[in-house]
C-alpha cells in the first residue's frame, strides 16, 4: 500500500490515480490494525508501522489504513522539520494570535470554559479571574476539555455520544 501512494500521480485525476493503485481501494476504509493483522501480524514491520501511531494521536484500531500511510509515506525521503526547528511552529501560533487581537496566558489553570446557550463566552481561571472571549484555544485532551472544562451536560448529543 505504501509503494502505491508512490505511484498515484496527480491526484486531479482520481479516476485515473485510482486506477493506478488498486490497492488503495481495497484499504481506504479499512482500519491500520486489519491492515497488520492480513499481512504482517507478528514481524517488526507491523510494529514499526504501529508505532508511527503517535503521529496522529490514534491506535491501530481506529485510525484508517489510508490516512496512516499517508503519514508514513511522508517519511520514505526522510523527516522534514520547520525551518528554525519545532519551536518555529508554536512561535509562528502565538505571533498570529497576537495580531489577531488574541492574548496568550501561561502558567494559569482553567477552571471551566464559559458557556451560554451554544456559544462560548470565555473561561474561568481557577483564580477566579474571568476572561470574555468569543473564541477559546484549548491544548487540553479533548475528551478533559469537553468533558471536565465545559461539562458533559452542555455538550450536544452527537457529542455526548462521542465522548
Amino acid at each position: 500500500m505504501m509503494e502505491s501512494l508512490s505511484n498515484i500521480g496527480r491526484l486531479s485525476d482520481p479516476l485515473k490515480a485510482a486506477a493506478s493503485a488498486p490497492s488503495i481501494l481495497k484499504w481506504m476504509r479499512a482500519r491500520v490494525r486489519t491492515l497488520i493483522n492480513a499481512t504482517h501480524q507478528r514481524s517488526r514491520f507491523a510494529r514499526g508501522v504501529a508505532a508511527q501511531a503517535g503521529d496522529h494521536g490514534l491506535p491501530p484500531s481506529k485510525v484508517s489504513a489510508f490516512v496512516h500511510a499517508g503519514i508514513t509515506h511522508h517519511y520514505f525521503n526522510g523527516g522534514y522539520y520547520p525551518l528554525g526547528g519545532a519551536f518555529a511552529l508554536p512561535r509562528a501560533f502565538v505571533r498570529a494570535l497576537k495580531k489577531s487581537g488574541g492574548e496568550i496566558r501561561l502558567q494559569c489553570r482553567v477552571k471551566r470554559i464559559l458557556v451560554e446557550g451554544k456559544k462560548v463566552i470565555g473561561v474561568e481561571l481557577d483564580s477566579g479571574e474571568e476572561i470574555r472571549s468569543s473564541v477559546v484555544i484549548s491544548n487540553a485532551d479533548p475528551e478533559a476539555c469537553s468533558v471536565e472544562l465545559i461539562g458533559k451536560e452542555k455538550l450536544s448529543p452527537r457529542l455526548k455520544t462521542e465522548s
